[in-house]
């Protein structure tokens, strides 16, 4: 074996004997840091490629972005599928009036007579129940007291601008408190 061979990593007597055996520790450090380079080098590949999937995605979804439209219904010139968002600004809210006579108020009992007389013209009434308790000085929020019980109640046909709005959006409409008589 030529003096020089002993120092060169690949050889057939190497192999022969198998490498990680027959190499100097000083080799056996150049194989760990060429092992930890080419590790370093496929890891930066996965995360240049990952970036690259991540921006071209992100343009796509940036294709979809929000469209802005009019309260009159008119539709914009593109074609919009459900899965685009939509923003009505500055649209009008046109409910049904809820009034004691309406379905889902059986809760409020004798109390239906408290609520204004031509109804309250309202996407969504909610009716919270709490009681005093005096011992520990706090209100505490309760499902019924005596013969009237909280409840959700849901106008039938909720618009926004020309566009009718459904029942799980028309919840997160902005409140406002009504005065009983």
């Amino acid at each position: 074996m030529p003096a020089d061979s002993r120092w060169r990593l690949l050889t057939v007597a190497r192999f022969e004997q198998g490498l990680w055996t027959s190499a100097s520790p000083c080799q056996r450090c150049i194989m760990v840091l060429g092992g930890l380079c080419l590790l370093i080098g496929c890891l930066q590949v996965c995360l240049t490629e990952n970036a690259a999937l991540l921006s071209h995605a992100q343009t796509a979804l940036l294709g979809q972005a929000v469209v802005e439209m009019q309260c009159n219904g008119t539709l914009p010139r593109e074609r919009l599928d459900s899965s685009v968002p939509v923003h009505l600004k500055g649209c009008p809210v046109f409910s049904a009036n809820l009034s004691a006579a309406s379905a889902g108020l059986q809760g409020l009992g004798a109390m239906k007579r408290c609520l204004p007389h031509n109804g309250v013209r309202a996407a969504w009434l909610r009716i919270n129940l709490e009681t005093y308790s005096g011992s520990d000085r706090v209100w505490r929020s309760t499902h019924s007291v005596f013969n009237v019980s909280a409840s959700d109640i849901v106008s039938d046909d909720i618009r926004v601008g020309r566009f009718s709005v459904a029942r799980n959006l028309a919840v997160q409409i902005p409140g406002s408190v009504v005065p009983l008589s």
